[in-house]
């Protein structure tokens, strides 16, 4: 009978002990999957910014190009009223009307300039912002994973352990139940 009893008492005990260290497996397992699940986020995010990237960039460029569009009208309608104006006034000075027209050209010329150079710094600027954006939400993503990582690896090491002192306490839990019926 002694050693029905110590069977029971060592098989209770080391199945206590293969749960217990299951559970904490488990745990670990788990904090794996968060880690990849940050990761994963991290890259819908970084994707989704880049998408908002591209669409403010094309709204950028086409504001831009829209702006341009209405300078060269309205530069076109001044050279075309100066013209008239410099040509009715009766004026015999030759290349009045010329000199007019060219510095009409000149102006519209530096307007378009100058909305081309904001658009390409305003575009700049949106690329240089989704790029540190997504370098911050990668490396938030990259830190998060390697902290479930430790904290998983901290649980397969308590699992091992608490397996190892559970065949001991089983071991010990026998040996004195057997010791106490003889």
């Amino acid at each position: 009978m002694s050693w029905v009893g110590t069977t029971l008492v060592v098989g209770a005990s080391l199945y206590g002990a293969y749960s217990q260290s299951q559970g904490l497996k488990a745990q670990g397992q788990e904090l794996v999957r968060q880690g990849e699940q940050s990761m994963l986020t991290g890259h819908r995010r970084v994707a989704a910014a880049n998408k908002k990237a591209y669409l403010d960039k094309g709204s950028v460029l086409e504001q831009g190009q829209d702006l341009i569009i209405a300078n060269y009208v309205s530069s076109n309608e001044e050279i075309t009223n100066a013209t008239s104006d410099a040509s009715g006034s009766g004026a015999q000075i030759s290349g009045t009307v010329t000199d007019v027209t060219r510095s009409k050209q000149v102006q519209s010329s530096a307007v378009a300039n100058a909305i081309k150079q904001n658009t390409v710094r305003n575009i700049e600027g949106i690329t240089r912002d989704t790029r540190d954006q997504n370098a911050e939400t990668m490396t938030q993503a990259r830190n998060n994973q390697l902290n479930a990582n430790n904290a998983a690896h901290s649980k397969y090491t308590s699992s091992q352990r608490a397996l190892l002192g559970g065949i001991l306490n089983a071991a010990s839990g026998g040996y004195t139940t057997y010791n106490s019926t003889v």
